[in-house]
């Protein structure tokens, strides 16, 4: 069985016509679920009864700052609580095997050690359940 590297890849925000590309600047991205799982609830009978598991999503990653016009962790600021949708593709074009669907945007961490190239981790999750995987071709 072969393993394959992340990247080269795509990694996109919002609608054609005003695509935020950031693939260029980002050194880490994935997409990570979790999990709570549901309450047991007991009856006076001795019965119980389990709630469902919550699954969640969210995409992750890290970002090289830029400190300059039209940073990405500015671009994140700017527009901080929308939803928009996204493309992540690990490995290959866009023809490739390829992730898709809306995430909150947050912003992200700005600045942090002097004479450092920082980073800044990103997390936006998921709106509406899990990504939508898109096969290749």
């Amino acid at each position: 069985m072969k393993s394959n590297a992340l990247g080269p890849g795509l990694l996109t925000f919002g609608e054609s016509g005003t695509l935020k590309e950031f693939a260029a600047k980002m050194t880490a991205v994935a997409l990570e679920p979790s999990y709570s799982d549901g309450d047991a609830v007991d009856f006076l009978d001795g019965s119980a009864d389990q709630e469902p598991d919550e699954e969640t999503w969210a995409l992750t990653g890290t970002l090289q700052q830029e400190l300059i016009a039209d940073a990405l962790e500015d671009w994140c600021l700017e527009h901080a609580g929308e939803e928009l949708p996204f493309t992540f593709v690990p490995n290959g074009g866009i023809s490739a095997k390829h992730y898709s669907g809306t995430v909150r945007i947050r912003a992200v961490t700005i600045g942090g050690d002097v004479k450092a190239k920082n980073t800044s981790d990103l997390e936006f999750p998921i709106i509406g359940g899990r990504p939508t995987l898109v096969p290749a071709g």
